[in-house]
């Protein structure tokens, strides 16, 4: 792609923005057109993201290898993933039980739609297909518009605001900024696609068995204290353990 052109799609922010309002009307469209048809309703956020990945990807002229790499792992990446992981879980939990106390209980359609998505859904299409659009297309836009910590930041936001529910927007802004690090890191959509698929899963058996639920909830205000430690033992471990392999090469702007 010629990068002279003008405006090329990257996306940056407001680009990615606009970006997500258009599947939001695919959404509609796609899942109203599911349930004309007796459909499960489900499938049209899937196909939706299925359908504006393409289109992203088309508009920004880019190879599919370049907007959406998958490069192998190293088995030393793997331990301290894992407890970076744990400690994420652990960590992300308290600010979503304190946003609880101040806004209305999660309406009870929210969360059959979520148990609805299926376990094969929630933790295998999802994470690939999300992350796939926002730590692929969406993040290496950002990182040819912005300095890496913005683009990482950014990415998370947007990731947030796409979950749309209030009480989802904790976890999804902290994870979401540890798996675009991930992808800085790494430069492949491997781990940010394991990450998202472990949350979802334990979002997915919380739900799924009220009582663990209820008994996490009651000492989220403990749990985040080793969930800190945890996920800054595994984020330092990773990051050394990353350090010796040869880094992707990012097209980075200034902003």
């Amino acid at each position: 792609m010629d990068e002279t052109q003008d405006p090329p799609f990257l996306p940056d922010f407001w680009q990615s923005v606009r970006l997500l309002l258009l599947e939001f009307v695919a959404i509609a469209i796609i899942g109203g057109v599911l349930f004309l048809l007796g459909l499960p309703g489900g499938l049209g956020s899937v196909l939706s993201k299925f359908a504006i990945l393409w289109v992203g990807w088309r508009w920004t002229r880019r190879t599919w290898r370049e907007t959406f790499p998958v490069r192998p792992i190293r088995l030393a990446w793997l331990p301290p993933f894992a407890l970076a992981l744990v400690g994420l879980v652990l960590t992300i939990h308290l600010p979503s039980v304190a946003l609880a106390e101040v806004l209305p209980p999660v309406p009870a359609w929210a969360k059959r739609a979520f148990l609805g998505a299926g376990f094969l859904d929630l933790v295998f299409l999802v994470p690939v297909v999300e992350e796939a659009l926002f730590r692929g297309l969406i993040l290496r836009g950002y990182l040819r518009t912005y300095r890496p910590a913005k683009a990482i930041l950014l990415c998370g936001l947007v990731f947030a605001i796409s979950h749309v529910l209030p009480w989802q927007f904790p976890v999804a802004f902290i994870g979401g900024v540890f798996l675009s690090w991930l992808m800085v890191e790494t430069g492949s959509l491997v781990l940010p696609v394991i990450g998202h698929a472990f949350v979802n899963g334990v979002a997915w058996w919380m739900l799924g068995h009220p009582a663990t639920g209820a008994a996490y909830d009651r000492h989220a205000a403990t749990l985040w204290i080793p969930g800190v430690i945890l996920l800054s033992l595994g984020t330092i471990l990773l990051r050394r353990t990353l350090r010796p392999a040869p880094r992707p090469s990012l097209t980075t702007g200034v902003a």
